[in-house]
C-alpha cells in the first residue's frame, strides 16, 4: 500500500495476510484524511509460489464525522448538553434504572463514540423530582454542572437539614467524569419546596418544580440563581468551589410579589464578565420585568430597574401570539407575574442580551447591555408547550423546543442578530421530544440533545408552517 504516488508492490507496505475463506479486509491504518488517495494491490501466494499482481485499486478514505445517535435508556425530566471546540460532547441527565434514579453524565468523543458514562449520585425517587438543570464547559476545560436531586438522592458526603430537594453545583474532570468538587445549595424551606405542588409544576409528563440556573464567567466563577415568591437570590463560587458572593432579592426589596410557582430569573454573563439578572415581579397590581446588573468584582451597576413596563401588560387575546410587539395593546410580558416565568437568556459578542420567558407570549426579546429594549420576535415560538432554550454563536440566536410536548413537532430555529430574519426553521419529529442546545464559542460547533418517547419520529427538514403576516417585528 502507498500514498498518492508509487506502486504498492514496489513502494508499499504489507498491511495484511488473508487465509482460508476470508475474502475481505478493512484497513483502518491510513494516516491521513482529506482527499489522500491510497493504492492497493492483491498478490496471491500459495504452494506454487507468488502469483501475478492483481489489479491495483484506489481508495480515498472519508474522515469520520459526528452523526445523530440514539441511546436507549430512560431519561426523566430534562437533559443538558455541552461540547468542546474539538468536537467532544457531554450530556447530563437523570436516568431511571429500576428502582433508582441516577445523575448520569456521558462523554462522546469527536466521532460520536461513548468514552464514559458515570453516575454521580443515585437513590429511589418515586416522585421523579430529580432534574438536570445546567451543564457547560468551564474556561479550564473541565465541566460545571447543576443538578436538582431529591435529598434522598444527593451525594452522600453532602448534608442538609431539609428533607425535600436541593441544588448541587459540581466541577467535573472532563477527561474521566470524576468530581473535582461539589457544593450543596438549599435556598428554600421544606414548605417552599412543597408549595409548588400545583398544576403549574407538572407539564408534558415532566416535573417542573422549583428551578435554578447556572452561568460561568471567563475566570471560571459560577453563579447559581433561583427565585420564586418568598425566596429569590444568587450565589457565586470561584473556580475552587469557594463561596465568594451572594444576593438576597427578597431582603433587598419591599412590596413586591415575585413570580410564583416554578418561576426563576433569567441570568447571563456578558462579555465583560458583568452579571445580568431578569425577573418578573408584581407591585401595586402591575406586572413588571425588572433588571439588575453587577460588575465582575461584585459592585452594583444598577439594581431592580424597571424594563419596558408599557410592554408587559397581561393579555389573553385569543390570537395574541400572532400580534406585533410594536402594538402596546398586546403585551409581551406574559400571563401575569403569577404564571410560571421560567427564563432563559444569552448574550452576543457585543454584549446585547436575548431573553425569553415561558408561559408568556413565548417571544425572544433583545436588550442592550444596560437593559434598554431593542426589539423582539413577534411570533409565538412554542406558545402552549411551556419551555424552550436559547443559544448563540455570538451573533445568531438559536431557539429550540424543550418542553417535550406530545405530538407537537418541536422545532430548531435560528434568527439573525436583529431577530427580524428567520434563517431556518427545522422540524425535529414528535413523540415528546424535548431539546437542549449549546454553541461552542470558539469553534461555533452546535450541539443538540433531546429526550423522546417511544414510538417517535425524527423527521428533520424544513418546517411546513407558513409564516403569518406580521410574523417578524
Amino acid at each position: 500500500m502507498t500514498g498518492s504516488t508509487g506502486n504498492p508492490e514496489t513502494a508499499g507496505t504489507l498491511i495484511a495476510t488473508l487465509a482460508g475463506s476470508v475474502m475481505t479486509y478493512t484497513d483502518s491504518g491510513f494516516p491521513a484524511y482529506g482527499g489522500t488517495t491510497y493504492r492497493y494491490a492483491v498478490v496471491p501466494e500459495g504452494g506454487g509460489g507468488v502469483g501475478a499482481i492483481g489489479t491495483r485499486q484506489n481508495a480515498i478514505p472519508l474522515e469520520l464525522a459526528w452523526e445523530t445517535i440514539v441511546e436507549d435508556f430512560q431519561v426523566y425530566n430534562m437533559l443538558q448538553v455541552t461540547g468542546t471546540s474539538t468536537g467532544e460532547a457531554f450530556v447530563l441527565a437523570t436516568e431511571y434504572i429500576n428502582p433508582n434514579m441516577h445523575s448520569t453524565l456521558l462523554k462522546y468523543n469527536n466521532v460520536a463514540e461513548v468514552e464514559y458514562k458515570v453516575s454521580h449520585s443515585s437513590g429511589t425517587d418515586t416522585q421523579q423530582y430529580d432534574r438536570a438543570l445546567a451543564l457547560t464547559v468551564s474556561p479550564d476545560g473541565n465541566l460545571m454542572t447543576l443538578m436538582r436531586p431529591a435529598v434522598t438522592n444527593m451525594p452522600s458526603h453532602l448534608t442538609t437539614t431539609g428533607t425535600e430537594q436541593v441544588y448541587v453545583l459540581s466541577k467535573i474532570n472532563q477527561s474521566n467524569g470524576s468530581i473535582i468538587w461539589d457544593v450543596l445549595i438549599n435556598p428554600y424551606t421544606d414548605a417552599q419546596w412543597q408549595s409548588v405542588g400545583t398544576y403549574h409544576s407538572f407539564a408534558n409528563s415532566k416535573w417542573v418544580g422549583l428551578l435554578a440556573d447556572m452561568v460561568v464567567d471567563s475566570s471560571g466563577n459560577a453563579y447559581v440563581a433561583w427565585g420564586t415568591t418568598g425566596a429569590s437570590g444568587w450565589v457565586k463560587y470561584d473556580t475552587n468551589g469557594t463561596l465568594t458572593a451572594s444576593y438576597d432579592r427578597v431582603a433587598d426589596t419591599t412590596g413586591e410579589t415575585l413570580g410564583r410557582y416554578a418561576s426563576k430569573p433569567a441570568v447571563v454573563v456578558l462579555p465583560d464578565d458583568s452579571f445580568f439578572w431578569f425577573q418578573h415581579v408584581n407591585k401595586n397590581s402591575t406586572d413588571y420585568l425588572m433588571g439588575s446588573k453587577w460588575a465582575s468584582d461584585g459592585s452594583v451597576i444598577f439594581k431592580n430597574r424597571t424594563l419596558d413596563v408599557s410592554r408587559l401588560a397581561y393579555c389573553n387575546h385569543a390570537i395574541w401570539d400572532y400580534r406585533s410587539v410594536t402594538n402596546n395593546n398586546i403585551g409581551i410580558g406574559g400571563r401575569g407575574s403569577n404564571s410560571r416565568q421560567t427564563g432563559t437568556a444569552v448574550a452576543d459578542a457585543a454584549g446585547n442580551i436575548f431573553v425569553a420567558f415561558t408561559n408568556m407570549t413565548d417571544r425572544v426579546l433583545k436588550f442592550n447591555s444596560e437593559g434598554t429594549y431593542i426589539g423582539g420576535t413577534s411570533n409565538g415560538i412554542d406558545s402552549w408547550s411551556n419551555e424552550f432554550v436559547l443559544a448563540t454563536n455570538g451573533q445568531d440566536i438559536y431557539v429550540v423546543g424543550a418542553s417535550g410536548a406530545q405530538n407537537h413537532d418541536p422545532e430548531i430555529m435560528r434568527y439573525d442578530n436583529t431577530l427580524t430574519t428567520l434563517q431556518y426553521d427545522m422540524r425535529t419529529g414528535n413523540g415528546q421530544m424535548g431539546f437542549d442546545v449549546y454553541v461552542n464559542p470558539t469553534s461555533c460547533f452546535v450541539y443538540f440533545a433531546a429526550t423522546g418517547s417511544r414510538p417517535f419520529t425524527m423527521e428533520v427538514g424544513t418546517s411546513s408552517i407558513t409564516p403569518y403576516t406580521g410574523w417578524f417585528s
